[in-house]
């Protein structure tokens, strides 16, 4: 028989795992927003001449930027998103993988505590 204190404690650290997946999803929600953003960015940049003059919003201050340059930036911003995206969704996948298994145990010890 199971002692009520091993539940607890797994139901603890279920809960810890929960919060932390929660967390990730969030901020991979975050990020996503970021890149789709930055994707928006570039192609309407594709759509303007080079000739046009282009303005960047830095804090509360507009800065003039050659195209060139500013699309260069985004795509470095956006290559570091990506790297930062496919990190988390590893993070999320071992903590799904985590939380199915405790879950389950979790269950088998209710089960064989009754």
């Amino acid at each position: 028989m199971v002692s009520q204190e091993e539940i607890n404690k797994k139901i603890e650290q279920f809960e810890a795992l929960r919060q932390t997946y929660y967390a990730i999803l969030i901020q991979k929600q975050k990020l996503k927003q970021q890149y789709d953003e930055i994707e928006n960015a570039l192609n309407e940049l594709s759509k303007i001449e080079n000739e046009k003059t282009i303005y960047k919003l830095v804090g509360n201050v507009m800065i003039q930027r050659d195209k060139e340059s500013l699309i260069n930036e985004l795509k470095e911003k956006k290559e570091i998103l990506e790297i930062r995206l496919q990190s988390l969704e590893k993070q999320e996948e071992k903590l799904k993988d985590k939380l199915e298994k405790l879950q389950a145990e979790l269950e088998n010890l209710l089960k064989s505590s009754k």
